[in-house]
Order: C-alpha cells, then structure tokens, then sequence
C-alpha cells in the first residue's frame, strides 16, 4: 500500500496536469492569434466601488512608476492607508497573483482591532501590478511583444513598485508581511 504522502503527491501531480490541459486546450484554438492577450473586465467599475466603500480615515493613491527600468511604457500603482501613518509601518502583499488587496483589507484591519493592534501599527496595502486598482497586464500589437512586456509583471516588478511606494510616503524603512504568493515576494 503507498503512503498517504505518495497518494496526496500523485493527486496533486494528476490535478495540475488537468489544470494545465483544460488551460492549454482553452488557449489554443485552431486560429486565436488573441491566445495571450488579457481578457479586459469592467475594471472602473469596481475599483470606484471598492473606494467608495472604504471608511473616511483611508487614504488611496495611484503612484506612476516605470514598468521596467528605462522603459517608456509606465504603470500606475494604487495603494491605500487608514490614517494616520503609526511610527510602525508594513507592508501587506496579498495573494494570487491575480488577486487584488482588498479582500485582505477588511481582514487585517479586523485583525488589529481585535488584538487592540490598530493604534501600534499600520498596514499599507497594495494593489499588485496588473490587479485590482492598478494598471491591467500589458496589451500590445503582437502576442511577442506582450509575452516579454509580461516579465515584467513577476515578483521583481512588484518590488520596485512597493519600493517606489516606500519613498512615495517617506518611510525610510518599513516591515514587510506577505500571505501566500505576497511572502514569495517579500
């Protein structure tokens, strides 16, 4: 009989493969020459409920930043804070990718209440590049050109965009916390 470990391996092996075929067969139809480009969802729409829905003591901002160095294409950032700023500050990166920080938001802020945290430390949360409030992945004329705009869209752009965060407020230092593929980043 295998072990229980070689059975919940085999299982997830036999998942992915599935996950990857139903991506595969989804993504290569006969003549899709759109196979890579993002699909564009009512974006707007969300984000300003998202901000309307936010108690008055937060702060959100959009912070312009270069999608890769030396790069002409650029990228806006949203972040958002209760205020005031405490003297100790974190950074929250949430999960995905391709979720946003909202969700994480209500449930940090929760958090600190509960364990009388929320005048000690403030969480300043991100949305990551190509999610939630921030720029969308790259759209471009070709699928190529689209595929190597898209490098820039991994853990290394999302540091820059946070560093660029950092001093956008005028922290020299600050605490990282990440929650599943944030602590990847961080």
């Amino acid at each position: 009989m295998p072990e229980p470990r070689c059975e919940w391996q085999a299982s997830v092996m036999k998942r992915t493969w599935i996950l990857a075929a139903l991506f595969l067969a989804g993504c290569s139809s006969s003549n899709d020459t759109n196979a890579l480009r993002p699909k564009v969802y009512p974006k707007e729409q969300t984000c300003a409920e998202f901000k309307a829905s936010l108690p008055p003591d937060v702060v959100t901002a959009t912070l312009s930043v270069p999608e890769r160095e030396g790069s002409s294409n650029w990228v806006q950032v949203f972040y958002f804070y209760r205020k005031p700023l405490r003297s100790k500050v974190a950074l929250f990166l949430n999960g995905g990718p391709g979720g946003s920080s909202h969700s994480s938001f209500r449930v940090m802020e929760s958090t600190l209440k509960n364990f009388g945290l929320q005048d000690k430390i403030s969480f300043v949360y991100m949305d990551q590049r190509g999610n939630g409030c921030s720029s969308g992945y790259p759209d471009a004329e070709t699928d190529a050109e689209i595929f190597e705009r898209s490098k820039d869209y991994g853990t290394r752009g999302i540091v820059r965009d946070a560093e660029a965060v950092r001093r956008s407020l005028g922290l020299t230092q600050w605490s990282v916390y990440g929650q599943s593929y944030g602590a990847m980043i961080a």
